[in-house]
């Protein structure tokens, strides 16, 4: 039924004349909510998506699509059926319509979800130029705005991926986007650098001259979650904080709860980046080992996935793993970390860190003392049942 009425809208939408009309009968909503209910069936995510593609083309239908977060769905179907080119050239069509108000000359701050539904469409069809013309051109329009395109650069291979459109599609639309996009990213880059350098050392030159303000941290943290689109920026300002904690433990109240949650979250944004990954883990054992209460707030904020994924993609940086099981070894006193882990299926992260560096003293010493406690828990479950 749903794929039959998705499909039906489609073909009265074709015609323009019709395109208000649907609007007014309420056709976003019911389209979106045929699409949200039944995303994991390729066939009525076709339909929904070719109806919202050409609807999309209609500013009164893009409002009303946008107010339903019509673009969190359709990056969320596109990530689902990343093998169904259809599926990826209606949805980069619809993002890259909800990506700019004309009228308006206004440009969508896009998630990193609706910008890497995009990337991934390029990674997956390389060799088919209808979706690499209709990312790059859905790029393009996001790249209006600074904001998106630090959010491209934050996805894994995107400029790799917009590299090989260049040199290689056969659709001249899509290279020439591709160019585009690759000159938009180099002045943010070159931008940003310069800009980089400016609050870093300006950061730094802070905490060192009040080491023991009590408004240190605060301000060291505004720094961050106002520039959280650098890593580098992120990276110092979790430097930082470890400087401030060492000098004065009473810091400690400050980061615990939202900070520490929110610095966690960043985390995850930069889980690229190994100098981010090293400094969390690092602030993370600092925390875990101050009270009962900060090893819940990390636990509760999934903060032993962060580490785990910090891990995974560190895997021969002998230092993360260094920081990261010690972060580990503070918290696995508890019995929650070790079922929290069990049942994630990720035990096995520290088995794997010590095999992968032998010859680390340190490494080995918080792997045996983390496996021993898990040990210790399993049996005591073993027991119990």
């Amino acid at each position: 039924m749903q794929e039959m009425g998705c499909g039906t809208f489609w073909a009265l939408a074709s015609k323009q004349e019709n395109r208000p009309i649907l609007a007014r009968a309420g056709a976003a909503s019911r389209i979106i909510r045929a699409l949200v209910k039944h995303i994991h069936v390729e066939d009525v995510v076709l339909r929904a998506l070719g109806t919202l593609r050409t609807l999309s083309s209609e500013m009164e239908v893009r409002q009303d699509l946008v107010a339903l977060e019509a673009p969190q769905h359709v990056a969320q179907a596109m990530a689902m059926h990343r093998d169904n080119p259809a599926v990826q050239r209606d949805g980069c069509a619809f993002l890259s319509n909800s990506a700019v108000d004309v009228e308006r000359q206004q440009v969508a701050v896009a998630t990193k979800a609706e910008i890497e539904a995009i990337v991934e469409a390029m990674s997956h069809h390389q060799n088919d130029p209808s979706v690499l013309s209709g990312a790059t051109f859905a790029l393009k329009n996001y790249s209006f705005m600074e904001k998106n395109i630090r959010t491209l650069l934050s996805c894994h291979d995107a400029v790799k991926l917009l590299d090989y459109t260049m040199k290689n599609c056969t659709d001249t639309n899509g290279r020439d986007d591709a160019v585009i996009v690759l000159e938009r990213i180099q002045t943010c880059f070159t931008d940003d650098e310069n800009l980089e350098d400016t609050v870093y050392r300006s950061m730094m030159e802070s905490v060192e001259l009040n080491p023991h303000s009590s408004s240190g941290v605060n301000q060291v943290f505004h720094t961050m979650k106002e520039y959280d689109w650098s890593s580098r920026i992120v990276a110092g300002g979790l430097d930082a904080i470890q400087t401030l904690l060492h000098r004065s433990p009473s810091h400690k109240n400050k980061v615990r709860g939202e900070i520490l949650i929110t610095l966690m979250s960043m985390m995850s944004r930069h889980e690229d980046s190994a100098a981010v990954q090293l400094r969390g883990c690092a602030l993370l054992a600092i925390m875990a080992g101050s009270e009962e209460k900060c090893r819940h707030t990390i636990r509760d904020a999934n903060g032993l996935l962060v580490i785990v994924r910090a891990m995974r993609n560190h895997m021969n940086n002998v230092d993360v793993q260094v920081a990261a099981t010690s972060a580990l070894k503070v918290l696995s006193v508890e019995f929650d970390c070790w079922f929290e882990l069990e049942r994630s299926g990720n035990t096995g992260i520290v088995t794997e860190a010590m095999g992968a560096h032998p010859g680390s003293f340190q490494l080995q010493e918080n792997g045996t003392q983390i496996l021993t406690r898990f040990s210790s828990f399993a049996a005591e479950i073993g027991i119990a049942t």
